[in-house]
C-alpha cells in the first residue's frame, strides 16, 4: 500500500502476529454432549460466535487438539475454508475449546495490534477479496496458514488503533440499530396486506354505505373448483419430450405462477385424471411444506396441475373479475391454515375450498375494493423497495467507513504516538534474540 500516512507501517501477519496455527486436521468424534467445546467454521458468524448448535469433545480429545491450537480470549478466530473464508472474529470465551482446522487462530503481538483491529481489517472487502483470491485447492477451495502469514496488513499507532476501534464501534452500533428497523419492515409487509385485506373484506376499506348487505356464497356457487393428478412416475411416456407445463404446490409463492419446473405430455392428459387448467385460473394449495397450504396463485399460463391443488374457475356474473376472489382467498390464509385436517402435516380438501364462504358485495363495489387493495399494496411495496435500499446502503456506507479507516481517516492522528515502524522494530529485535527453538514453538505456523 503506497501514501500510508505517518506513523503507520505495513507488514506480513507473519511478523505482527505472535501465533498463526490452525485447529486438528483429523474431525475427531464429537457429539452434543463432551467436556470441551468443539468450533467449526459454521460457529463463526459476522455477530460473533454462535454457539446455539455447538458440539463438544472429551477431555483426551481436546488435550491432543489444543496441543497444536492453544485459544485464548481475545485471539482472532478466522475462516480458511468454505463459504465463509475470510470471516474473523474476536474469542470471546475465557475456556478453553478445540477448534477444526477451517478455523485458524491469529494472535497479534499485544504491544503492536490491537486484536479488534485486526479482525476489522480481516473482515474489509478489500482485504477479504485479496485474501480469498489466493485460496488453493479443487473441490474445497482453502487458505493454508503459510498464504495468511504473508498477507500484509496496515498497523498504525497503537493508540491510534485503540482510537479506531473505538470509533468503528460506535459507527458499528448505529449501523446495526438502522438494519434492525429497516428489516423488520421487510418482515411486517405480509402483515401489512393481512391487515389491508381484513379491512377491505370487513367493508372498512370502502365503508360500503350505499349498500346495506353484503349476501355471502360459498365458493363452489360461483366457481368450478376441481384439481389435477400425478401422472405415474414410472411411465415415460407421461414425461418425456412433455411440452404441457405441471405445476405443483411448490409453485405458489409469488402470487402468480409463469413457468412450470416440469412438463408432461398428452397422452398423461388422456390416461390420466390430469387436466388443463386455462390461464387465469386461480389455484389453492392444499397441502405442501412449510407455509405453502392455504396459499393461493394465478396461473399465468394454460397448465396442467398435481392433486395437492384446488384449480378454482370463476363462472358467475355476480363476480366482477377473479382478481376479486383471489384477494379475498389471499385475506382467509391463516384461516385456511387453521381449518385443515390432518395428522403429522394437515392437509385440506377440496370440500372445505368448496366450502369457503366469501361476501359477495355489488359489481360496482368489488371493483372499487380491488382498486383500493392494489393501490394500498403498491404503496406498501414501494415502502418494502425503500426499506430494501436503504439496507444496500447502509451495508456500502459499513464498507466506505472501514476502507477510510484503513486509510487513516476516520480519527484525528497524534504526533505523540510512538510510530508503529519503532514498536515493530523493538519487536523484530526481541525476536532474534531470542533462541531459535523458543521461536519455532512460539511462532507456530505450518
Amino acid at each position: 500500500m503506497s501514501a500510508l500516512p505517518k506513523g503507520w507501517v505495513e507488514a506480513p501477519l507473519s511478523e505482527v502476529c505472535e501465533m498463526i496455527t490452525d485447529g486438528t486436521h483429523h474431525s475427531p468424534s464429537n457429539g452434543a454432549v463432551g467436556e470441551f467445546k468443539y468450533v467449526t467454521a459454521k460457529n463463526i458468524r459476522k455477530h460473533g460466535l454462535d454457539l446455539s448448535n455447538i458440539t463438544y469433545v472429551d477431555a483426551a480429545t481436546h488435550r491432543e487438539i489444543y496441543k497444536r491450537c492453544p485459544v485464548k480470549p481475545g485471539d482472532v478466530l478466522y475462516i480458511k475454508d468454505g463459504a465463509t473464508t475470510g470471516l474473523a472474529i474476536v474469542n470471546p470465551l475465557e475456556e478453553e475449546f478445540s477448534m477444526l482446522s477451517s478455523v485458524a487462530l491469529l494472535r497479534p503481538e499485544g504491544a503492536l495490534l490491537n486484536a479488534h483491529f485486526l479482525r476489522h481489517q480481516l473482515n474489509s472487502r478489500s482485504l477479504r477479496e485479496r485474501m480469498t483470491g489466493d485460496m488453493t485447492g479443487s473441490a474445497i477451495r482453502r487458505l493454508t496458514l503459510t498464504t495468511i502469514g504473508r498477507q500484509e496488513v496496515v498497523v498504525p499507532p497503537l493508540d491510534e488503533q485503540n482510537r479506531i476501534v473505538a470509533k468503528l464501534d460506535v459507527l458499528n452500533a448505529k449501523s446495526a440499530r438502522a438494519r434492525t428497523e429497516l428489516a423488520r419492515i421487510a418482515t411486517l409487509v405480509s402483515r401489512y396486506k393481512l391487515a389491508v385485506l381484513s379491512q377491505a373484506f370487513n367493508r372498512e376499506l370502502t365503508n360500503g354505505d350505499s349498500f346495506t348487505d353484503w349476501p355471502t356464497v360459498k365458493l363452489e356457487e360461483i366457481a368450478e373448483v376441481g384439481t389435477g393428478a400425478t401422472p405415474k412416475r414410472g411411465n415415460a411416456e407421461y414425461y418425456s419430450n412433455g411440452t404441457i407445463p405441471w405445476v405443483t404446490s411448490g409453485a405458489v409463492n409469488e402470487g402468480l405462477i409463469l413457468q412450470a419446473d416440469e412438463f408432461i405430455t398428452v397422452r398423461a392428459i388422456q390416461e390420466t385424471n390430469c387436466k388443463v387448467f386455462p390461464a387465469g385460473t386461480l389455484v389453492v394449495a392444499m397441502y405442501g411444506e412449510g407455509k405453502t397450504r392455504g396459499k393461493v396463485a394465478v396461473l399465468g399460463l394454460d397448465a396442467a396441475t398435481n392433486q395437492a391443488l384446488a384449480a378454482v374457475r370463476i363462472r358467475s356474473s355476480e363476480v366482477s373479475a377473479p382478481q376479486y376472489v383471489f384477494l379475498f382467498l389471499q385475506s382467509v390464509y391463516l384461516t385456511l391454515r387453521d381449518e385443515a385436517a390432518g395428522g403429522v402435516q394437515p392437509n385440506l380438501n377440496l370440500s372445505i375450498v368448496k366450502a369457503i364462504e366469501l361476501p359477495l358485495p355489488p359489481l360496482e363495489e368489488q371493483h372499487e375494493i380491488v382498486r383500493r387493495i392494489e393501490s394500498a399494496f403498491a404503496r406498501i411495496d414501494r415502502l418494502a423497495k425503500e426499506a430494501q435500499r436503504a439496507l444496500e446502503l447502509v451495508a456500502r456506507l459499513d464498507e466506505a467507513i472501514l476502507g477510510k479507516a484503513f486509510r487513516g481517516g476516520l480519527v484525528p492522528q497524534d504526533e505523540n504516538d510512538e510510530p508503529a515502524e519503532k514498536l515493530l522494530e523493538r519487536i523484530r529485535t526481541e525476536r532474534d534474540a531470542e533462541p531459535k527453538e523458543k521461536r519455532r514453538r512460539s511462532r507456530k505456523q505450518a
